[in-house]
């Protein structure tokens, strides 16, 4: 048996793991702009996505859980330099809007709701 990896095999993994493609290429310039970045972004998205969750009905907390696990797992399984992620109007504005009819917005009810709410297959005649 031999301890070499194989071609196959490393492609493989590289396909599962991006950053192995990619980390390569990463010089302490590129490291230094990523974190000023990384600051700027979560200035801007942390208070955007607590917004968000108030305007969707949600407890405030949701916001920020939308705002850094997206960001958290595009860093580590993405590979696009040019990737956005996190909480929008539009996705807070149409999950009110559905889960309203359901449960009064802020309750453990409403907050519960989400996975209750109907599919876009539901919504179809």
């Amino acid at each position: 048996m031999s301890n070499r990896t194989t071609p196959f095999a490393a492609k493989n993994w590289r396909r599962f793991c991006p950053p192995t493609r990619w980390w390569q290429r990463v010089t302490a310039a590129t490291l230094k702009a990523d974190l000023v970045a990384g600051l700027t972004g979560a200035i801007v998205v942390l208070p955007q996505g607590v917004a968000f969750a108030a305007i969707a009905g949600m407890p405030p907390i949701y916001g920020l859980y939308t705002g850094m696990v997206p960001a958290i797992v595009a860093a580590l399984l993405g590979s696009s330099w040019h990737l956005v992620s996190g909480p929008t109007t539009a996705a807070s504005i149409v999950l009110y809007s559905l889960l309203s009819f359901h449960a009064e917005p802020g309750t453990a009810t409403y907050v519960g709701s989400p996975q209750k709410a109907p599919t876009a297959i539901d919504l179809l005649p």
